[in-house]
């Protein structure tokens, strides 16, 4: 090898080492920003995992509290129409 060749030999080298080097850098970066994607994407699944728990937790209590409002709702209606029969009675006794 000649001294021309060598030293074009070894500027190809040093081109193709610092496109190498950019390239690298791009790749870390890239690589970071979606490990910090994927962090962010796992700390929210998390979280909603978290929150749907709970909220599975919170059904059975619901359902009661929405089947004793139901049973006060019912009693409720039954001594309203209750009143009002015995309204109606007593009109009926002042008119007669």
């Amino acid at each position: 090898m000649t001294g021309r060749q060598s030293t074009n030999s070894k500027s190809t080298l040093a081109k193709s080492t610092r496109a190498l080097e950019k390239k690298h850098v791009t790749l870390r970066a890239k690589f970071q920003e979606q490990n910090e994607y994927l962090e962010i994407t796992l700390a929210v699944r998390q979280g909603v995992t978290t929150d749907l728990q709970a909220k599975r937790k919170q059904v059975p209590e619901l359902e009661r509290e929405v089947a004793r409002l139901t049973l006060a709702m019912s009693k409720w209606c039954e001594f309203v129409e209750l009143v009002a029969a015995h309204e109606a009675e007593r009109q009926l006794h002042a008119l007669g």
